[in-house]
Parts: structure tokens; C-alpha cells; sequence
């Protein structure tokens, strides 16, 4: 099962998931991303792998010009229940060449970077930035993979207590890994942000830059 195959049977679930809060981390990881955004302090931001659209509420409250785009067109059906500021874009359209009609000051991975073979979408988004913009990535800190290693894992989300259909592979990273990628894609790490819950690590953002 693909990405687009397992968020299109399972989008009506992950939007109870998240509009009944029922993933306690979440409290973290979304404060923590909009925080890092708003330190940003963009006019615009691209929510790229927007799911069902969360992020639009605090964007609004912050008077951001937002935009969210999703492979899901289940996900992006149920966004636009909340506003039309959502468009069904996969990751092999961008790296083929969609691009936003006005470049955003910010652009927003969050929890969206699945993939073994990412650099080609970063580059591409790289390319959606000026060189005063920042692309900011959240993701599965390293030290809670399975194994600090590079790899595939599945995710069949049995902890939730709605039911998910299938099971969604992942790629781990070690923070070198990250790090020496986003050096080939030619990003600059400004910042890493670790959100923690009780002294442990709820995931890693990275704040980065094109390097001029």
C-alpha cells in the first residue's frame, strides 16, 4: 500500500485522531511547530503534506497567508470542509515542476517526510523559497527509532482507539543522516528545535536556509 492509497482509506479516522486530540503528543508537537513558524514571523506559509488541515486555525489567528497541499485527496476533501485555502498536490508533481503561484516566506513539513528518497523533493521546494525564506521540518526525533539507524519501519497505528486500515512504511534517519542530506540539497540547518515531554525527546525540527 502506498501513501496516497493508506491516507485516502484512513483520512476520515486521522481526522477524528486529531480533531478529538487523540494523540497526547500532539499537544507538543503542534505547539512547538507553530511556535517555530511564528519566530519566523512569516506573511506566508506553504503547508506542505497538510493532512486534514489543522494548521490552518493558528495560521489564521496569526493573520498568515496559508496554504496546505496533500497527496490525499480524502485529506484534502475533509481540509476544505474548514476553507478552500487547500489543493491536492503530490510529491512527484512538485519534483516535476508545480510550484505555488507566490512564493511563501515559510514552508512547513510536519510529520510529512516519509520517504527513503526525499532530495529530489527538497530541491524542488528549495526552489519555492527567496533566500530570506526558511523551510521548516518536523519530524520522528532520532533517538525514537527503533534502532538508531537509517531503515523502514511500519506503522499500523494499533494504539489508537480507532481502527486504521493497512499499515504505513516510514524511513528512520539518524540526525547525521539528516543533517549531511540536507547538505546535499543544498539547505544551511539554522536551528534544531527537540521538544520534549517529561526530559524525553517528542521529535526534532529542523530550521533551515538555502545556502547563497
Amino acid at each position: 500500500m502506498d501513501y496516497e492509497d493508506f491516507w485516502n482509506q484512513n483520512a476520515n479516522n486521522w481526522a477524528t485522531v486529531i480533531n478529538e486530540n487523540l494523540i497526547p503528543s500532539r499537544s507538543v508537537t503542534n505547539l512547538a511547530i507553530v511556535s517555530e513558524i511564528l519566530s519566523q514571523k512569516p506573511k506566508s506559509v506553504l503547508d506542505i503534506g497538510c493532512g486534514e488541515g489543522w494548521l490552518l486555525a493558528p495560521m489564521t489567528q496569526a493573520n498568515i497567508k496559508y496554504m496546505g497541499i496533500d497527496g490525499s485527496f480524502k485529506l484534502i476533501e475533509i481540509a476544505n470542509q474548514k476553507a478552500h485555502f487547500f489543493i491536492h498536490v503530490n510529491y512527484k508533481e512538485i519534483i516535476n515542476g508545480w510550484q505555488p503561484s507566490e512564493k511563501p516566506d515559510v514552508v512547513v513539513f510536519n510529520f510529512a517526510l516519509l520517504d527513503e528518497n526525499i532530495m529530489p523533493l527538497l530541491k524542488s521546494v528549495s526552489n519555492f523559497i527567496d533566500n530570506n525564506g526558511a523551510i521548516l521540518i518536523q519530524t520522528l526525533h532520532p533517538h525514537n527509532l527503533p534502532n538508531y539507524e537509517n531503515g523502514w519501519n511500519e506503522e499500523d497505528f494499533k494504539t489508537m482507539t480507532i481502527p486504521f486500515q493497512g499499515k504505513m512504511p516510514w524511513y528512520g534517519r539518524t540526525k547525521e543522516s539528516w543533517i549531511s542530506l540536507f547538505e546535499l540539497c543544498n539547505l544551511k540547518v539554522n536551528q534544531v528545535v527537540e521538544p520534549s515531554i517529561e526530559g524525553k525527546p517528542a521529535s526534532i525540527i529542523f530550521n533551515l536556509t538555502k545556502i547563497i
